[in-house]
């Protein structure tokens, strides 16, 4: 993911030092190849916000180069988008329109003086280590406005695990990491689209900020 060594590619979230792998992938053109490229909005957060329309400020955690949080900003909203990786932020520099941020640092570190409508996480917290994940809550809580929303994206741990790749979770498991703090208010599941070969079975998740 990509590659054969997948089970050790965690990207853009904990420290440089231990992730170095995530600025190589950036390191050229070839983004638009890997596994969570997607041109347009994430289907899942499409759907969503066509059935719930909203606007206000966003935060792209893993932004990547850039392109959901692009698509936010085409929606309305005032974005940023942040990676670990500054390959990523140049690529994701090429969007020029003025309600969008772009932050180069580990997204865990984020302390936002304000916090955000809405929080985007397409595959950030299914490829944090497990001691990074008591810091991905604190983030949250951070980062989320009181009754804010955060849209979750990650793999589902209903379909046996690889061995590679990016961890499985169960929707018990996501409610108990998050806590009291957050309650989930819908939640499906479908097959994640993108590059990939597979499709691995994906949760949606929309939860708010108690």
């Amino acid at each position: 993911w990509p590659g054969d060594s997948r089970r050790n590619m965690r990207p853009v979230a904990a420290g440089q030092g231990r992730h170095p792998h995530w600025q190589s992938l950036y390191q050229d053109d070839n983004w638009r190849r890997l596994p969570w490229f997607a041109d347009a909005l994430e289907p899942t957060i499409e759907q969503y916000l066509q059935e719930h329309p909203l606007t206000g400020t966003c935060l792209d955690l893993g932004c990547g180069d850039g392109t959901q949080a692009a698509r936010m900003a085409e929606r309305g909203f005032t974005v940023t988008g942040v990676d670990i990786a500054p390959g990523a932020i140049r690529a994701a520099q090429r969007f020029a329109e003025p309600q969008l941020t772009f932050i180069c640092r580990d997204a865990l570190t984020l302390r936002p003086a304000k916090p955000y409508d809405i929080v985007i996480d397409r595959g950030f917290l299914h490829v944090l280590p497990l001691h990074d994940r008591i810091r991905y809550v604190e983030l949250l809580r951070a980062a989320t406005r009181p009754s804010g929303l955060v849209l979750l994206n990650c793999f589902s741990s209903d379909e046996p695990d690889p061995g590679f790749g990016p961890e499985r979770f169960s929707r018990p498991g996501v409610e108990q990491l998050l806590g009291r703090a957050f309650r989930v208010e819908e939640h499906f599941q479908f097959r994640w689209t993108g590059p990939l070969q597979a499709r691995p079975l994906t949760h949606f998740f929309a939860i708010r900020r108690v």
